[in-house]
């Protein structure tokens, strides 16, 4: 349907009546606003790259690893090769997706939408933690493990955690399928 969030409804009288359906109408409007958001700031947008290559740096250094930014790299002592986050690997995609999502969801009270916006800072800290092990793998194997890590498991690692995080929103929510959820546990039993 064109306009999911109007339906049409034959009221008194045989008159023809438009209702809008408010939550529809907002969720549409947020996932615009975020689609339209990125084409416009893609090309120059800094903040999130930056902000995540402060926080690996912090991490590293927290952890012993000498490193500092300097021109939007990040400098490791322990790697020949200065590393640049670009906007897809800060996360932002995948903020906006899990975003999304979360607007997409059916049965789901416009409270708990904008309830899950609290978890976009954990998928920050997963992010951050994603490349804070790359820069370890690189430093312990070689800057060519570095980049396979980054290309492969590091996405896998992403990607399982925002699944994580869906499926712990639900949950919190309860609205975690109920036939799942009893597989689950004959599951966790065996």
């Amino acid at each position: 349907m064109l306009w999911p969030h109007l339906e049409l409804h034959i009221g008194g009288r045989g008159k023809l009546k438009k209702r809008i359906n408010k939550s529809k109408v907002w969720r549409t409007l947020i996932i615009l606003s975020l689609i339209l958001y990125l084409v416009f700031a893609y090309p120059t947008y800094r903040f999130l790259p930056e902000l995540s290559a402060d926080a690996t740096v912090s991490l590293l250094n927290f952890f012993g690893v000498d490193s500092i930014i300097q021109g939007g790299y990040m400098f490791v002592d322990s790697l020949s090769e200065p590393i640049w986050i670009s906007i897809e690997c800060s996360g932002l995609f995948l903020i906006l997706i899990f975003i999304i999502i979360m607007q997409l969801g059916p049965e789901v009270s416009f409270s708990h939408r904008i309830f899950s916006l609290a978890l976009i800072p954990f998928l920050f800290l997963g992010n951050i933690l994603r490349l804070f092990f790359e820069v370890l793998v690189g430093i312990n194997f070689g800057p060519e493990y570095l980049v396979f890590f980054h290309r492969t498991l590091g996405q896998i690692f992403i990607f399982m955690w925002a699944i994580f995080l869906y499926i712990l929103f639900l949950k919190l929510i309860r609205k975690f399928p109920k036939d799942i959820e009893g597989k689950l546990d004959k599951f966790e039993e065996q």
